[in-house]
């Protein structure tokens, strides 16, 4: 159950749903208790993050 509800987080996040609506989805309290959806964003992008080498290398 848990990968399904970071699934939708994560799909939400993506197609630019704001935190707020996220966590009225998930029936989260507190926005603070999404938060961690935004790390995941970031670990997304890091992995797809180019390697820039300078001339010569």
């Amino acid at each position: 159950m848990h990968s399904l509800r970071h699934s939708l987080a994560t799909t939400l996040l993506q197609d630019n749903a704001s935190l707020h609506m996220i966590s009225d989805i998930l029936g989260h309290t507190s926005s603070d208790s999404t938060a961690i959806y935004l790390q995941t964003d970031i670990e997304r992008l890091r992995d797809c993050a180019l390697s820039f080498r300078k001339d010569g290398e």
